[in-house]
């Protein structure tokens, strides 16, 4: 049997759900573009002759950003030395091995003109929670 036309010409496709969908996605990317953006803070990075390009950072790495002045900026938050040893201690304690050492992994990025006394001391408190995987941001010389 043949279906009526008339039915036919009245199946309508509902695009509400694929367009609330599509708004849902553009908000979230653009959300965590945001995020992002937070936590590399607009700092003038050292070259290095070996230096890899720059990936997205993985949920394990906290990116710890050194300004010229010394300051420690975090999430685009800047901390003490009090709150940071604070933050290093929550973000190291949830993820042990068995000889006791954290899984986390930092991102120091330092300014070039950041005093290096500085940087040392964000890497001794690493040391102190037990955060040995740590990696320096640089930029890569033009002419490579």
């Amino acid at each position: 049997m043949r279906p009526n036309t008339k039915e036919l010409a009245q199946i309508q496709i509902d695009m509400t759900p694929m367009i609330d969908v599509v708004f849902n996605l553009l908000i979230f990317f653009m959300l965590v573009n945001q995020m992002v953006q937070v936590e590399r803070a607009e700092l003038q990075l050292p070259l290095a002759d070996q230096a890899k390009e720059e990936k997205m950072a993985d949920q394990k790495e906290l990116i710890l950003n050194v300004h010229k002045d010394g300051r420690v900026e975090v999430s685009g938050r800047f901390m003490n030395w009090v709150e940071l040893a604070r933050l290093l201690f929550e973000e190291s304690k949830n993820s042990r091995d068995s000889q006791d050492n954290s899984n986390r992994s930092v991102l120091i990025r330092g300014d070039i003109d950041a005093p290096y006394k500085v940087i040392q001391k964000v890497m001794v408190e690493c040391a102190k929670q037990k955060i040995y995987k740590i990696s320096f941001a640089a930029r890569i010389p033009a002419g490579n």
